[in-house]
């Protein structure tokens, strides 16, 4: 008869061998999703009066990026205005230098650059 410390060694590998194949699972059922957004000005008329405007991909607002939980995003970020520009993640958890705040975390896009912002999904949600 196996004792109360034999037991629970017993369980213990058993949780670990089951950790070790659900880890190993993920990568396979995980993708990468690419997105390229293009930051612009456009003439926009909400109240009557024309104003220039940043719109993404020509559109205010821009396109809702879609991502599932274990994704990988790529996003690039393309500036073709004349002055400097960046893309903050709002709630989304991710590394630090891809947050987008300008000259704290996320150089500025430069006119004429572009940027890669690549981070796994690690959270489900909207934001």
């Amino acid at each position: 008869m196996k004792n109360h410390c034999e037991k629970a060694g017993i369980k213990a590998k058993w949780l670990l061998i089951g950790t070790i194949i659900l880890m190993v699972d993920l990568p396979a059922t995980a993708k990468t999703v690419e997105y390229n957004l293009v930051i612009s000005e456009k003439t926009v008329n909400i109240t009557g009066e024309p104003v220039q405007a940043m719109a993404i991909n020509g559109s205010l607002p821009g396109p809702t990026l879609y991502f599932t939980q274990g994704d990988r995003a790529r996003i690039r970020l393309e500036n073709r205005m004349d002055v400097e520009t960046s893309l903050h993640w709002h709630g989304i958890l991710l590394p630090e230098k891809n947050d987008g705040v300008p000259y704290l975390t996320t150089p500025p896009v430069k006119p004429g650059e572009s940027h890669l912002f690549e981070f796994p999904i690690i959270q489900s949600g909207t934001y």
